[in-house]
């Protein structure tokens, strides 16, 4: 059986969480409640109806958009047998700090992501991951931004070992290094989708940073170049945020599985006035 590439990111955004960072359920990086329905880039079946998810919390993330037609697709594994990573441990919680939640997530990401206006702001909390996004508008095109955390990598399929990349397609490149303090860096581009898709959706494209730091800890960052959802297409040429800066946003030692207490507790408030 295949499982289309942007398929199966769509489902851990839609309604469990974005960016897949582990397993399609309650551990998944639960990205866009707000978008639960599972709406589909594959456009070549009529089945896959609607733009999912792109990350679903606005947040595309089309992960594996064939540009000619062909979604790109990996080999699922043997019925009844789970690929995904293995969940981790909890989190040991340091003295003066608490689990980080979705709303902090979205608060980090707003001081990382300055100037602009915000809406349309989503977030949610699963277990070992958190995530976060909102629609930024700098007056150049609205876009969709997305952050989470997570204790295991990103899941595209048995074929797809940690932090190593699914197979390039059309509208899908990934690479992969490996820095000199251990980290781990994932870049995917998707999108446009192209080819004969006619709906305003396809014209969206995501660009993604990963970071796997020494300690164990996953760091997702997603730039768009329009809002997610409701089969709007692309506001601007490019995403709103281009590599240099997403991987600045992944790279703060702000993100972690655990934050500080009182910055936690104020994001509650804090994202309630954002929306």
């Amino acid at each position: 059986m295949e499982v289309h590439i942007r398929d199966q990111i769509a489902e851990e955004l839609a309604g469990r969480g974005a960016p897949p960072m582990g397993t399609l359920v309650d551990d998944a990086l639960v990205a866009g409640r707000r978008l639960r329905r599972r709406r589909r880039w594959a456009v070549a079946a009529s089945a896959a109806a609607s733009f999912v998810a792109v990350a679903s919390a606005g947040l595309v993330v089309a992960s594996g958009l064939a540009g000619g037609g062909a979604p790109a697709t990996v080999q699922a594994g043997e019925p009844g047998k789970s690929s995904e990573p293995a969940a981790a441990a909890a989190p040991e919680i340091p003295p003066g700090h608490a689990l980080t939640s979705g709303a902090a997530v979205v608060v980090l990401l707003r001081e990382l992501v300055p100037g602009g206006e915000v809406s349309e702001v989503d977030h949610g909390t699963g277990t070992g991951s958190a995530f976060g996004s909102f629609v930024f508008d700098d007056g150049q095109g609205a876009a969709t931004v997305s952050a989470g955390v997570a204790n295991r990598p990103a899941h595209y399929g048995p074929s797809v070992t940690g932090m190593l990349c699914p197979p390039d397609d059309d509208g899908l490149v990934c690479e992969h290094t490996v820095n000199p303090d251990g980290s781990e860096v994932r870049v995917m581009t998707v999108g446009p989708y192209g080819g004969d898709c006619s709906d305003d959706k396809c014209s969206i494209s995501d660009l993604r940073v990963e970071l796997k730091r020494p300690d164990g800890v996953y760091i997702t960052v997603d730039a768009y170049n329009g809002p997610f959802g409701r089969n709007r297409g692309a506001t601007r040429e490019a995403t709103v945020l281009d590599v240099a800066q997403l991987t600045a946003i992944a790279e703060d030692p702000r993100w972690g599985l655990t934050m500080e207490s009182s910055f936690v507790t104020a994001a509650e408030s804090t994202v309630l006035s954002l929306q």
